[in-house]
């Protein structure tokens, strides 16, 4: 399904090979989202990366088949430039702000990678606050819906706090959400923090408190991060978190903790 709707999206027409490694493989290798494996005929790891690099993995192959006489070349393909959709547009809600097209998306840092981080936070900048050090700093957290995480609108709503270094004023350093409808829901929560300064800080420190719950549980978490004011160079629009906790087992990873169980 992934390859069909590739060739449709790119109008290409040339054969495409695509593989995934099963989450039983990728827990014994301690695999992330970006790791690169290069596996023999006879099981044995001939080649291993933790970040995707096109000429590592290019030097690998050419050790273990031999080396290309002819590569196709990228250009060669003829691939058309599709370009960045632009990102529809958002009414604002008592939870969601009118986020315009054009912000750039930040570096995110999460404190302890080891921990599961269940909901995820996004930051985008004005252009205008990269280049002045003067202007708007977007706060997005949102619930994460691979682990089925929804906010619960029973308890305190979740609040954010910003720590920012001298000569730097933020306003508002810190805020509570509104609350949802209902007694549950998955929405973002968002926010504008306006920053000033005379000279653009390298980075903000972000900690906030929040109830994650999902259908088995709703416990408190405070999280931390460090956002840091340049430019993401992937320019993604996927959210800042850490890795799930490495706890031994597959199942065991998946669950979520089993106590203090509060209404949902």
């Amino acid at each position: 399904k992934h390859i069909e709707q590739a060739k449709k999206e790119l109008q290409t027409s040339f054969p495409w090979l695509c593989d995934t490694m099963q989450n039983d493989v990728k827990d014994v290798l301690k695999a992330g989202p970006n790791s690169e494996y290069l596996i023999s005929p006879e099981g044995l790891v001939v080649y291993s990366s933790q970040w995707s690099n096109a000429q590592s993995l290019r030097a690998a192959l050419a050790r273990v088949k031999g080396s290309i006489e002819n590569p196709t070349t990228v250009a060669q393909l003829n691939l058309p430039n599709l370009g960045r959709p632009p990102r529809p547009p958002q009414e604002a809600s008592a939870t969601r702000v009118v986020r315009p097209n054009g912000l750039s998306t930040l570096k995110i840092i999460p404190e302890d990678h080891e921990k599961t981080y269940y909901v995820k936070l996004r930051a985008e900048a004005e252009p205008k606050l990269l280049e002045t050090g003067k202007g708007r700093l977007y706060l997005g957290f949102f619930p994460d819906p691979v682990l089925g995480v929804h906010w619960n609108n029973l308890v305190d709503p979740m609040q954010y706090k910003l720590s920012v270094p001298s000569g730097v004023s933020a306003s508002p350093l810190e805020a509570t959400a509104n609350i949802g409808e209902g007694e549950s829901d998955s929405e973002p929560r968002e926010f504008w923090v306006t920053l000033d300064s005379e000279k653009l800080p390298e980075s903000v420190e972000l900690e906030m408190h929040y109830f994650g719950c999902t259908d088995t549980m709703c416990l408190p978490f405070t999280q931390r991060y460090t956002i840091r004011m340049e430019r993401d160079q992937f320019e993604g629009w996927t959210y800042g978190f850490s890795r799930p906790e490495r706890m031994g087992s597959t199942q065991q990873r998946r669950q979520p903790p089993q106590q203090n169980k509060r209404p949902r």
